[in-house]
């Protein structure tokens, strides 16, 4: 991938982030980790998707999710 669309990614993706739109970030950054050769990044990103997940299955099943007040953190790791 060259630089200038890793940086228009970016671009989107913080805008994307700001407008709180997590799947559309989630979906952004899967593109740019399978064009990455780093595991790290790849198992950051992995819990990073569990959790949103698990926030989904919560609110739809109405369970009152123990780790809502961790979201500040998730938010600012993508």
């Amino acid at each position: 991938m060259d630089i200038s669309k890793v940086i228009q990614q970016h671009k989107r993706l913080c805008s994307l982030v700001a407008e709180r739109k997590i799947k559309q970030s989630l979906d952004i950054l899967t593109d740019m980790i399978s064009n990455s050769s780093s595991g790290d990044m790849r198992d950051e990103y992995n819990n990073i998707e569990m959790t949103y997940r698990n926030m989904l299955t919560y609110t739809i099943d109405g369970i009152k999710d123990p780790e809502r007040n961790s979201i500040p953190k998730l938010i600012q790791s993508i």
